[in-house]
């Protein structure tokens, strides 16, 4: 695979179809063409139609096509999601001490216009229709009225008992390890001690717990390739309503069509071991309908899984000193893959048709 190099990016995001780099001096290019100066490049993402990020100088901006707010002050953004020209967030009002406030930011007034929770350890997380979420730390969460903003539950991870950490060799507690998705009125979390668990986002009730395989299909030679591990990460593909992921060598799928949610786990660790691609870090990853990339740092390797069938479809090893540093960040998008490297170069190879 021939491909292309910019250097002195600092990060990249793929939005709707859409290609943003953020250049080291801090010039935000959205396809290839220059919309917005002096951002802080590790800051910028872009979530329903607006891109979020810090500037050179400290102040916090939401952007689109017709709009550009800049909020001055010590605050930082945790999570939003727009509606309109109102974005529901936790501004990160004490680092230091992890305190926050949660609230209604009306973008076009830049100010906030509802406050939802000013409590130490609460943050805003999601919302549904008639309710906020709020995760407690890393060992609750509690759904907060929109109407009345009072809280009308809370769930404690206490609930899933305590699991023994082989590492540590004692008995612990779970905590919240990723807010996967709200789908049907269930938000879905991922959950140190091997579990994946939905709770009904209007009473707080744990509706399903997942751990172990209701199907395994291949050779599993290890604990985790019929088990959920202590930690992992979890996709929502809205379209066919299932959540995946891949875990080491190991592709997992969970379908959310049916009543009771069911586990497979796919065993690669012969196609992964062959080509010596492990999917290492959850983060390093993107898909599309019909494929899942993933990085392999250790390696330096790039992969590319066919979630229709499940195969190891290739495996691309860039040549040595082609890249500087580790493998940081992959995306793409209908026509290219971009994968940029700790020393800021950016590699963009053209997809086949």
């Amino acid at each position: 695979m021939t491909h292309q190099t910019i250097p002195n990016i600092g990060s990249i995001r793929t939005y709707n179809g859409n290609l943003y780099i953020c250049h080291r001096s801090g010039e935000l290019f959205e396809n290839g063409i220059p919309i917005l100066q002096k951002v802080e490049s590790h800051s910028f993402w872009s979530k329903d139609e607006w891109i979020y990020f810090h500037d050179l100088t400290g102040n916090h901006c939401f952007y689109n096509r017709n709009t550009q707010a800049t909020f001055r002050g010590e605050f930082g953004v945790a999570w939003f999601s727009i509606n309109g020209s109102r974005a529901f967030c936790s501004f990160d009002v004490d680092w230091v001490n992890l305190k926050w406030k949660s609230g209604l930011l009306d973008i076009e007034k830049q100010k906030v216009v509802q406050e939802i929770s000013s409590a130490a350890n609460k943050s805003l997380i999601s919302s549904t229709k008639d309710h906020y979420l709020l995760a407690e730390g890393k060992q609750g969460i509690s759904g907060v009225s929109k109407q009345s903003t009072k809280t009308v539950w809370t769930f404690s991870l206490g609930a899933l008992g305590r699991w023994y950490h082989d590492f540590d060799k004692k008995w612990v507690e779970g905590t919240i390890q990723q807010i996967v998705t709200v789908v049907n009125d269930t938000l879905w979390l991922t959950v140190s001690g091997h579990h994946l668990i939905g709770i009904d986002t209007r009473t707080g009730h744990i509706l399903h717990k997942l751990s172990d395989a209701s199907e395994v299909i291949g050779k599993p030679t290890k604990a985790y390739h019929c088990q959920l591990p202590v930690t992992f990460r979890l996709e929502h593909d809205p379209i066919r309503q299932h959540l995946f992921g891949f875990i080491y060598d190991t592709y997992v799928e969970i379908d959310l069509t049916t009543d009771q949610p069911s586990l497979t786990m796919y065993v690669l660790e012969e196609a992964c071991s062959q080509h010596q691609a492990f999917c290492a870090y959850g983060e390093r990853t993107c898909f599309d309908n019909k494929y899942f990339f993933y990085l392999d740092p250790m390696t330096g390797k790039i992969g590319c899984l066919n979630r229709e069938n499940k195969v190891v479809e290739w495996v691309y090893s860039f040549p040595e000193g082609s890249t500087m540093g580790v493998l940081m960040q992959i995306e793409i998008t209908s026509t290219h893959l971009y994968v940029l490297d700790s020393g800021g170069t950016l590699h963009i190879f053209e997809r086949e048709r």
